[in-house]
């Protein structure tokens, strides 16, 4: 079985109870769980926002080991809402959007491409909670110890054929970036995010479905053209800024 690229959930019979995001203190980093603690999961950039005061979290995923996203499961989505801040509230819904990216690799330096690309996947879930402020909780990572039930263990083989790519970058806030308008090809769709009171915008260019290895050539092109232009292109570089003095 392959692992679905996109999968979309709705909760039937869901009712309203109360949320509130982490501390505001932790909007830099937030490392969850230490040396005794079992993590399979790492959560990016959570941020709550709302559409007609109904609450929706959208973040990054991304796995450690071998135990990875298919469908999603109501507890799994209950576990990631609990480890950004948003724990006690019911799951109405969620979408998931799998790609592979640079950014989030453990082996970015490496020469084999299946190191240098990451597995992740954007992840939206909808909860009945009061509607109360929403907001960024951090950059993250937040880690987790979660098991979706419908991942099996053949699937592990995760990075195969045609695969939808994004080169994630990161930038300070007020930066231009028509540099990219006139550097890219006009296919590629690039979105921009804020991370709540922070002073950076994280690019995502999507660069649609690719051949891989073939045309890996696209990845290392569209990360050029952002490190040539001060953008940062690894989380670690991220980390770095947030980390205290």
């Amino acid at each position: 079985m392959r692992l679905l690229t996109t999968a979309t959930h709705s909760v039937p019979g869901s009712h309203r109870s109360g949320f509130r995001m982490g501390n505001e203190s932790s909007r830099g980093i937030f490392l969850v769980g230490d040396e005794s603690s079992r993590i399979s999961f790492r959560l990016w950039n959570p941020v709550v926002s709302f559409i007609d005061e109904r609450p929706f979290c959208v973040m990054d995923v991304t796995a450690i080991g071998d135990c990875l996203l298919n469908q999603g499961d109501d507890r799994t989505m209950q576990d990631f809402l609990s480890a950004v801040g948003v724990p006690g509230v019911t799951v109405t819904r969620w979408q998931i959007r799998s790609f592979c990216t640079q950014y989030y690799s453990d082996y970015p330096t490496r020469q084999d491409w299946r190191d240098r690309l990451s597995r992740a996947w954007r992840l939206e879930i909808g909860f009945d909670g009061h509607p109360g402020a929403g907001g960024s909780a951090g950059f993250g990572p937040f880690g987790v110890d979660a098991r979706d039930s419908t991942f099996l263990d053949e699937d592990r083989d995760w990075i195969r054929g045609p695969e939808r790519c994004l080169v994630i970058a990161e930038a300070d806030r007020g930066v231009n970036f028509d540099f990219l308008r006139k550097g890219l090809r006009r296919e590629y769709h690039v979105a921009e995010n804020r991370y709540g009171s922070t002073e950076s915008v994280k690019l995502s260019i999507d660069l649609g479905i690719l051949n891989l290895p073939s045309e890996f050539d696209k990845v290392n092109e569209v990360t050029d053209i952002c490190e040539a232009h001060g953008l940062r292109t690894h989380w670690t570089q991220t980390l770095h800024r947030y980390l205290p003095t």
